[in-house]
């Protein structure tokens, strides 16, 4: 195991450093950041995750401090990312399931924290979809991840 996640960290290094000396252009170039025993994750994966820390820093820093923090940032963020896929991968290879139970608490959990128990109080005019959309596609994101599916939660 060791090499194999070696190797995804030498790979995931030498993609992850060119792409953020490009972090002040404007364009996302989307491209395998890492593989983890066959699963990708992919640098908009990296970039969707460290976007808010990466606003945080452009707040604080510039210049080569400012590209240095966004290499240390989308680096721990591509060790959480790769971290997590190990975890769900043994999740999957042991057969574990998630009681529905539990998903039902963390859909609760989602709309409380985010909807204040409401999900159609932060519901903008003029979007089409419907305003419980978010907590069952977040719901419909845990049950996939309970089956082994990644890149969902």
């Amino acid at each position: 195991m060791f090499p194999k996640l070696f190797g995804s960290y030498v790979l995931a290094l030498s993609l992850v450093i060119p792409a953020v000396v490009r972090a002040a252009d404007p364009q996302v170039i989307d491209g395998i950041a890492a593989v983890v025993n066959g699963d990708v994750i992919t640098f908009s994966q990296v970039q969707e995750v460290a976007a808010s820390e990466e606003q945080t820093l452009r707040q604080q820093y510039q210049g080569q401090e400012l590209i240095d923090k966004i290499k240390e940032t989308r680096l721990a963020v591509l060790n959480d990312l790769v971290n997590r896929q190990l975890i769900l991968q043994e999740f999957k290879k042991k057969e574990y399931k998630i009681p529905d139970y539990v998903v039902e608490q963390q859909v609760a959990g989602i709309i409380k924290d985010e909807f204040g128990g409401d999900p159609i109080s932060r519901h903008g005019k003029g979007q089409d979809h419907c305003p419980n959309h978010a907590p069952k596609q977040r719901e419909g994101n845990l049950r996939a991840a309970s089956n082994g599916d990644r890149g969902l939660l």
